[in-house]
């Protein structure tokens, strides 16, 4: 019998997890038995779209999820509050996730006897084995910092069950890192102390599934990564300072007939949607309108020491992105085979070396992938693909986030960003792996191709099995 295993420690960065593995004695045999390398995450690098292409090899963009929270403008009609379109997947709103992604297939799906303990993003499976008891427990460790006892509780449910019903595909999430990591850093000694807690798991699942027989796949992933946040800023609060009457979650939910809506995510990315002048909600705007209409908006983001790369659309099938450092034409052509990339004056808005005005999407993520922004260009046009993105989508810069005054947990790291250490994130395998740069749907096709299952569905990432 052939099984998978894919344990998502949430959070865990790719530099960090290297470097502590001389001390998880569990995680340094299983790389070196397989192999380990970095993977980019996907933009918004945040949990629950982030776990999108791990479970089904599809882009949250390409699936209609372009944040933790976004805005419908479908739902906006009228003088309505701006609750009315908000989506937040924070607290109970999670239980809408799977729905509102536009997925069908995904590891679960495939699997004949799937387990999960606990995930938001659970299209396949059955039901969810989360007590209420854990789901207390979780809401508990959130705000109060403390994750060691649900990291513990969800893997020792999820190797009760695995043993019990030897499942072919099992899925196991630790919040823990990511938690502490908001809590105290990600270098702090509360988040190597979770990375503790992964390593038992680890070979707690190593040794059940000696035990069990068969053929064993073990992968140890993650969703995002972090950055130590040193400064918060609102980012509502530049729109309403230029006198637009503007909506977002928590702060200014209640907004009627709202005329700018602000979308956070992670904390370190955001959605920006601006209401087109004596239009409705369902005309997009554009760089042209937004010049016309809101002038300077976009050269105040830029300006903005919080805010790091600007994205608009200019027209159909054309992305603006905007930094500090310069300005830069982004799009798809020969039917999504090609992008098309120039940046202007030689300033290029990313700091890259100088790449071809032409790629495809791999050569895009290697000629990128030890920069300050891997993949970015690729994780851009796949996000804008989702027809709930904001008109102006913003990335902070390096110790920035988009939160200040309603962060309920005060945050000392994020994640949302485009910036490296969120982006990269670790793989190790239990099973030799190929070298070079990956991205996160790979797992995905990783998995589906150790078990058989339908490669056909896998068409957004590659097997990295030797």
């Amino acid at each position: 019998m052939r099984r998978a295993i894919l344990i998502l420690a949430d959070g865990a960065r790719a530099d960090l997890t290297a470097d502590y593995l001389e001390r998880l004695p569990n995680l340094r045999r299983l790389a070196e038995r397989g192999g380990q390398k970095k993977l980019v995450s996907v933009w918004p690098s945040v949990t629950g779209p982030a776990h999108i292409p791990l479970l089904s090899g599809v882009h949250p963009g390409e699936a209609n999820i372009p944040g933790l929270r976004w805005f419908d403008r479908e739902r906006q009609v009228g003088r309505r509050r701006a609750s009315k379109g908000l989506r937040s997947y924070c607290g109970i709103g999670n239980r809408h996730f799977s729905a509102d992604a536009g997925v069908e297939t995904t590891l679960f799906s495939q699997s004949e006897r799937p387990l999960s303990v606990l995930e938001m993003f659970n299209r396949g499976l059955s039901g969810s084995s989360a007590s209420l008891a854990l789901q207390t427990r979780l809401a508990w460790a959130h705000f109060n910092g403390r994750y060691a006892a649900a990291d513990r509780q969800l893997s020792n449910q999820a190797l009760s069950g695995f043993i019990k019903e030897n499942p072919d595909f099992t899925f196991l999430l630790l919040p823990g890192i990511d938690g502490h990591s908001h809590g105290y850093g990600p270098d702090s000694k509360e988040v190597f102390s979770s990375y503790r807690d992964l390593d038992r798991s680890v070979g707690a699942f190593l040794k059940a599934s000696d035990r069990q027989g068969g053929e064993t796949l073990l992968l140890v992933s993650s969703d995002h990564g972090h950055t130590r946040v040193r400064e918060h800023i609102d980012i509502d609060d530049l729109l309403v300072e230029r006198g637009l009457r503007t909506a977002c979650h928590l702060r200014r939910l209640l907004t009627r007939d709202p005329e700018a809506v602000v979308a956070v995510s992670g904390n370190a990315m955001a959605h920006i949607y601006v209401r087109r002048q004596n239009a409705s909600w369902r005309e997009i705007s554009d760089s042209n309108s937004l010049a016309r209409e809101q002038p300077g908006l976009i050269e105040r983001l830029v300006a903005e020491p919080a805010v790091d790369i600007v994205v608009v659309r200019d027209r159909v099938g054309q992305l603006l992105i905007h930094s500090r450092r310069g300005r830069a034409r982004l799009s798809v052509e020969e039917a999504g085979a090609s992008i098309s990339y120039l940046s202007e004056a030689g300033a290029d808005p990313f700091g890259y070396p100088e790449l071809p005005e032409k790629m495809n999407s791999t050569e895009a993520l290697e000629l990128s992938f030890e920069t300050n922004y891997p993949d970015a260009l690729w994780q851009i046009l796949r996000l804008a693909e989702s027809r709930r993105c904001g008109d102006i989508i913003v990335s902070a810069t390096p110790g920035y986030d988009f939160r200040d005054r309603n962060e309920k947990v005060r945050h000392a790291s994020g994640h949302g960003a485009l910036y490296h250490e969120q982006m990269l994130v670790p793989l190790i395998s239990s099973e030799p792996i190929v070298p070079g740069p990956g991205r996160s749907a790979d797992v995905y096709a990783t998995i589906v191709d150790w078990m058989g299952w339908d490669p056909a569905a896998a068409s957004s990432g590659r097997s990295l099995l030797q």
